[in-house]
């Protein structure tokens, strides 16, 4: 990166706009000189400002470099132009800040200036992004952070000398930024991380350990002295053994059971015996029922039989009454049909008369549209014109409302001030009342003092009286009354520390008053002027037509022109668009629709309703023929169904006929009797299974009955109750063999998951401890606590590295500077990390005596130089770790006054050789000397108006 012109406005030192072009020399040392305090540093502060919102010291930001002696109405900014790998670049920023501008009616306006930022890329096209976006962008371009760039670019006043003089932890923070180290730093973090953890689990596992053990179940306290292999298989014998008392007496209990059950099979016998004879008592109840459903069964049978007979008659009977509906239908169908087809001719010989009338008017409208068809042409152009005057209009009245919106704001802007004046003269009216308040008590407190003071005062005097000598007042040797003080009395001191008290609230009472008058004058004025304000608001508005402009509001931009002439055109933009408006409703007015879309729409919808009542008339016209037909075909139907009528009657009587021999023959005495035997399907099926069922259950009850009389003979009923006493008691004993069984078990478990676990802790903590002893290991080591060893940690030991490369190039140049007498080195070995943190010291090793001594004992000139090539090797690191960064500049402030006149040369010669053909670097420095060693100066000057920056040559 090489700079190419710097623009300066309001900035800094330099109240107006300033521009130095660094083009006339491409390369080569440059000196920045003038007066102290004149604003050469502030050239970086610019240039750095300009990439990076940030000056070269950042001590300052950009909203603090306004100029105090800019004008109120002067921008700030600064605008930097640079090349980088054969493209230009210009960044363009400015601060937040206020400037004041002045109105046409003569009056100020304060206004605030936001914070922005403009890169213009080599196309001349403008970064499109926000502020955030164009600040990453620049960095990506240039390639360096701001601490970078300071560190390799600009060499700020005061920053030789940190570095050069810096503890091992100053210099440890320096590198671990600049060349980003902390993941050394980090992981000695996560190793202290690692071992506190491996601590924690260790302490968590002897209390887990601790925790299980306190689950052991001891039986009896003899228990506790044994080890815990010990107690889980002393517990699992006697859980064994108890085990197999207890199958011992759970086959006592079976043998009992099985007594018991084969007693209890014998009694069953009995009880079942007395179940089978109650079930043959029932039967013989239900035989009289069982006849009564046999005989039922044949009747229903016979009846069954009979169907076949009657549903012939019933189906006859249905087929001749079905015949006379259907004649009785056809003809009332007849009459409607007839009447129907009557009505219909005359229907159509109506539809063909209004038909012929309506196409005949449809026509003639037809032909009307069609004649006033070119007349939308003229519609359009007129409608085409009322719009384009009402957009003017609409532009017109919108510019017209921001500038209204503008005055509006400003309203705004006061009427917000004088709810603030308000509230700050409520307040100071408050504070004036209590400070009257206070000056009233504390003159009454001096009045009361003085008061009492004054009539103390023979009491004071008489206090001082001695029996000879002369009365002040009277003169009198003798005093035989002499006035007494009174518990009231008070001092001098107390009298004057009231009226101190009284003037000090006078004073304060005073001073919020000036405050409060002060601030109802500016009420007065912001009210005054607030008042003119909307006055001028409403005689802009008034008289315009539509909604009013909105009072306040933010709007980007506003016309430049004035109010009256924004006004003139929007009431000439109104005027056209109303004319406009009015030739679009006299055109419109002439014709029968809106638009040509609908008259032609019109037309079509006429064609096709003549298209539509021709087609209905042929379609009324078809259904006339088709009833006709219809009829004529339904007559001849209706003569075949009366002929068929007059079959069905005869074959009716038949089957009637038919049906009662047969009743006769199944011996059924009348019809009735046929009914009543008559059943359903499912009903005889029914009782047929009800039959049976009975017989079933007769035969099944005396099988058994038989069955049971065989197996009981000569035998007995038992009691079993005692048999079932001794069960159960025998059964509680094994319940309490089986409790204890389940303590036992539940000890042997418990005591056995115990021992498991515990061997599993044991594993696991001597894992925990081998990791433990590792890590602690490789902490130490990273840390720099190992014993016998440099007290160096990871990340310094990274840091030495980088900081050897910084002083060997360092002393390349300082053997240079120093006429081959010193050079820079970095403590080693027993030298260097005998404390914590320590190896980053730096010691000067003398060529000449060739002996190795602190770095403190550098002089004055020693140091500059030292700290200069310390600050030229740091670039040159820092530029390298970079990567591909192409830097063509440097700058560097101050510290040349220590030199004496060859060192100056030396230094001057190495900072030419750094430049060489392609690199521009700057000095900054009011040292004399150096204005007669560099032919190129940029003079800065000090004026009453702020400072100027000019080139010289020589």
């Amino acid at each position: 990166m090489k700079p190419q012109k710097l623009e300066m406005s309001a900035f800094g030192s330099y109240a107006g706009k300033i521009e130095i072009d660094f083009t006339t020399k491409e390369s080569g040392l440059f000196l920045i000189t003038g007066d102290t305090g004149a604003g050469k540093t502030t050239i970086f502060d610019a240039i750095t400002y300009a990439l990076y919102n940030q000056t070269s010291g950042g001590e300052r930001n950009g909203n603090m470099m306004r100029s105090q002696y800019a004008k109120p109405e002067k921008e700030t900014y600064v605008d930097f132009s640079f090349s980088y790998a054969g493209k230009s670049y210009r960044v363009r920023r400015n601060p937040e800040y206020r400037i004041t501008k002045q109105l046409k009616n003569g009056k100020q306006k304060e206004q605030k200036i936001p914070s922005r930022v403009e890169l213009i890329m080599p196309d001349q096209q403008v970064y499109p992004e926000k502020k955030s976006g164009t600040d990453a962008k620049i960095v990506e371009i240039i390639g360096l952070t701001l601490e970078q760039f300071t560190q390799i670019v600009m060499i700020a006043q005061g920053d030789f000398r940190k570095l050069l003089y810096a503890k091992s932890d100053e210099r440890k923070i320096i590198f671990s930024k600049l060349f980003h180290t902390q993941p050394y730093q980090k992981i000695q973090e996560a190793l202290r991380r690692r071992s506190n953890e491996l601590d924690e689990q260790i302490q968590e596992n002897e209390r887990a350990m601790e925790q299980e053990l306190g689950r052991v179940i001891y039986l009896n306290e003899e228990q506790k002295e044994y080890s815990l292999e010990r107690l889980v298989e002393e517990i699992r014998l006697q859980e064994k053994e108890l085990v197999r008392q207890m199958e011992e007496r759970g086959q006592e209990i079976d043998g009992q059971k099985v007594r018991l059950a084969q007693a209890k099979e014998r009694n069953k016998l009995f009880d079942q015996l007395k179940r089978e004879e109650e079930k043959e008592r029932e039967l013989e109840k239900e035989a009289a029922i069982e006849e009564k459903r046999k005989q039922r069964i044949v009747n229903g049978k016979k009846a069954e039989q009979l169907k076949v007979w009657e549903q012939r008659s019933r189906e006859k009977q249905n087929e001749w009454k079905n015949s006379i509906q259907i004649v009785e239908e056809w003809e009332e169908w007849l009459k409607k049909s007839e009447k129907k087809y009557e009505e219909k001719e005359r229907l159509l010989k109506d539809l063909e008369k209004k038909n012929s009338e309506e196409r005949e008017a449809a026509e003639k409208e037809i032909h009307k549209i069609e004649s006033l068809l070119p007349e939308y042409e003229k519609l359009k152009e007129a409608e085409g014109k009322a719009v384009f005057c009402k957009e003017n209009y609409e532009i017109a009245f919108q510019d017209f409302g921001l500038k209204m919106a503008e005055k509006g704001s400003k309203i705004q802007d006061l009427e917000e001030k004088g709810r603030l004046q308000e509230k700050q003269m409520a307040d100071l009216q408050g504070k004036l009342e209590q400070a009257m308040e206070a000056v009233k008590a504390a003159g009454d407190q001096y009045e009361t003092y003085y008061q009492i003071f004054l009539q103390e005062q023979a009491g004071i005097l008489a206090k001082g009286l001695k029996k000879g000598n002369p009365c002040p007042v009277c003169g009198g040797l003798e005093h035989p009354a002499p006035a007494q003080l009174s518990c009231r009395a008070v001092s001098e001191a107390e009298v004057k520390r009231a009226k101190e008290e009284r003037d000090r609230a006078e004073c304060n009472r005073e001073e919020i008053r000036e405050k409060f008058n002060k601030a109802k004058r500016e009420a007065g004025e912001n009210e005054s002027l607030l008042k003119q304000e909307k006055k001028d608001y409403e005689e802009q508005c008034r008289g315009i037509k539509g909604d009013k402009p909105l009072r306040g509001g933010k709007y980007a931009k506003v016309p430049s022109e004035s109010l009256a002439v924004l006004r003139s055109r929007l009431e000439e933009s109104r005027r056209d668009w109303e004319e406009s408006f009015k030739e679009v409703e006299r055109i419109g007015g002439q014709l029968p629709y809106p638009k040509e879309e609908q008259a032609k729409a019109e037309i079509e919808r006429k064609r096709e309703g003549i298209e539509r009542q021709k087609k209905s008339y042929e379609k009324e016209l078809s259904e006339k023929e088709n009833l006709r037909m219809e009829i004529e075909q339904r007559r001849g139907q209706k003569i075949q169904e009366e002929k068929k009528r007059q079959n069905l009657e005869l074959a009716v009587a038949k089957a009637e006929e038919e049906f009662e021999g047969e009743l006769v023959a199944a011996n059924f005495s009348s019809r009735r009797a046929y009914e009543e035997a008559r059943c359903t399907r499912e009903s005889l099926q029914r009782m047929e299974a009800e039959s049976a069922e009975y017989t079933s259950r007769k035969n099944e009850n005396q099988g058994a009955l038989k069955g049971l009389q065989k197996a009981v003979e000569g035998m007995e009923p038992l009691d079993t109750t005692e048999w079932e006493k001794q069960i159960k008691k025998a059964e509680w004993q094994q319940g309490l063999m089986e409790k204890e069984r389940l303590r036992l078990h539940t000890a042997y478990e418990t005591n056995g998951s115990v021992l498991e676990q515990s061997g599993k802790f044991l594993k696991k903590r001597e894992k925990l401890r081998e990791e433990d002893l590792v890590i602690k290991n490789l902490y130490r080591t990273a840390g720099g606590r190992l014993s016998g060893s440099a007290k160096i940690d990871f990340e310094t030991y990274i840091q030495r590295q980088y900081f050897k490369q910084i002083i060997h190039e360092a002393n390349e140049r300082l053997l240079t500077m120093s006429n081959q007498q010193f050079m820079l080195r970095l403590k080693e070995g027993a030298n260097a990390g005998h404390k914590v943190n320590e190896g980053l010291d730096l010691s000067v090793y003398s060529l000449v005596t060739n002996s190795e001594r602190d770095i403190k004992t550098l002089s004055g000139g020693e140091s500059f130089l030292a700290a200069l090539s310390m600050a030229l090797g740091l670039s040159d690191i820092a530029m390298r770790k970079a990567g591909a960064v192409h830097l063509d500049m440097m700058f560097i402030d101050e510290g040349f006054g220590s030199l004496d006149d060859q060192s100056r040369r030396q230094a001057i010669r190495v900072l030419g050789q750094l430049a060489g053909a392609n690199r521009l670097v700057g000095i900054i420095s009011h040292v004399t000397e150096l204005k007669e060693q560099i032919d190129r100066r940029l003079l800065v000057k000090r004026t009453d108006k702020g400072s100027v920056a000019v080139w010289e040559e020589v």
